[in-house]
This record gives structure tokens, C-alpha cells and sequence, in this order.
């Protein structure tokens, strides 16, 4: 009997399934945090140099995200997985008011339908994992946060998952099924996602950046705002 072909709907998650960038809000919950607030300063200052030098067109967003991503670490460091799974759940009422209404409505709509949700995003895993609970999302890939004896270890390189690296994450997850890929569906707001939409027969561009919208235009793909 031939094995019916998997349909997946692929969503990032930072202005595009949440309508913000989450980093500011990480930022703003971490300084008023009671176990890790005394760490903001260590995430903090090594982080300002690089987001001038990206407003200054001297470095690229991608690299500022990573970079950033990494420092954030300094402010979890020490604290065991519940510790920070416990920070991550503070925000998920604040997340839950500024999900993208449109995309909370395909998600429901390709899970009726039978679709495999996927939740793709350069996020920390334990963080999307908390705040997206009460979403029917089947798979979630993210990065991974690393601990070392238990406990967060900033010291330890952090792989971002972004651009290419999600395609591939993807991939990896999916290497052991038929993934009918023409009629699968992919939403972000990010040039540098091209490759994840590229994947899909449906890309979608929500909300997006001047260089994915003229692609998207170009391309006549699906836009939302």
C-alpha cells in the first residue's frame, strides 16, 4: 500500500505568527526578572556595540540577532531548565495578546485540514515551547538552549537557527517521512527566510520586509498583512 504524502504548514514565529520582535520583549522581562534581573547587566553591555553597528548599516541583521542571542545567554547563565522554563512562562500572556489573528486563523484551518504544523523559528526551543502552549502546533524547532551539569552554560557557541539553518532543521526533522512539499504551505516576514519559503509550493509573505515583499510581488506570492 503506497504511504500517503505529509502536508506541512511552516510558520516563523518573531512579526510573523507574533506580531513583534521578541528580543525587546526578553529584554524588558529578564531586567525585572527576581532570579535572573541581577544578570542583565553581563547580557546587556556586550550587546550594545553590535545593535549601533547595525543601525548604522555596519553590520547585518542576521548577525546582530546571533550575536544578541548568544550575550542573552549571559543573563540565564547558571539557572537550571525549570528555572528558566518558569522565566519564559511569565511572558506567554503578554505573547497570547499579539498573536497574528490571520495566522492563529491558518493554523487552525491547516490542522483541520490535516496539516502537519510546524512552528520554525531562530527563538530559544524552551521559550516557544512555553508560550505556545495553548496553539496545536505538532512540531516545534528552535534553538536549542545549551546546559551543561543541568544549568545554562553561556560559554558554550550557540548554533541560531536562521536563513539556511532552518531549511536544513527542517529537513532533518522531516528525513524520515514523505513530505509532499508542493502543497505545503510556509509563512514568514523575512527576506532571509527565502530559503524556508522556497521549500513550500505555498509560500506566504506576512507582514513583510521591503526586500521580501518585492520578491513576494515579483514571485506573485501570497501576501498577508
Amino acid at each position: 500500500m503506497t504511504q500517503r504524502m505529509k502536508k506541512v504548514a511552516l510558520f516563523d514565529f518573531d512579526r510573523t505568527f507574533y506580531k513583534y520582535d521578541t528580543f525587546s520583549l526578553l529584554q524588558k522581562h529578564v531586567k525585572a526578572d527576581p532570579t535572573f534581573g541581577d544578570q542583565y547587566a553581563q547580557f546587556m553591555n556586550p550587546t550594545i556595540l553590535p545593535f549601533a553597528q547595525y543601525k548604522l548599516g555596519l553590520m547585518k541583521g542576521e548577525r546582530v540577532r546571533a550575536i544578541a542571542m548568544q550575550n542573552f545567554l549571559k543573563a540565564l547563565d547558571g539557572g537550571t531548565e525549570e528555572e528558566v522554563r518558569e522565566f519564559f512562562s511569565t511572558i506567554r500572556e503578554t505573547i497570547e495578546k499579539d498573536v497574528h489573528p490571520k495566522l492563529e486563523k491558518q493554523l487552525m484551518k491547516h490542522k483541520r485540514e490535516g496539516f502537519h504544523t510546524v512552528l520554525v523559528s531562530g527563538a530559544y526551543v524552551p521559550f516557544l515551547e512555553e508560550v505556545v502552549k495553548r496553539y496545536p502546533f505538532d512540531t516545534i524547532i528552535g534553538t536549542n538552549i545549551p546546559f551543561k551539569n543541568g544549568t545554562v552554560d553561556s560559554s558554550i557557541p550557540l548554533a541560531h537557527l536562521q536563513a539556511d539553518r532552518k531549511v536544513d532543521a527542517v529537513l532533518q526533522t522531516f528525513r524520515h517521512e514523505s513530505i509532499d512539499w508542493e502543497n505545503s504551505f510556509a509563512y514568514s516576514d523575512r527576506y532571509s527566510d527565502l530559503p524556508m519559503l522556497s521549500l513550500v509550493g505555498h509560500p506566504v509573505a506576512v507582514n513583510a520586509e521591503r526586500s521580501l515583499k518585492q520578491y513576494a510581488k515579483k514571485n506573485r506570492w501570497k501576501r498577508m498583512k
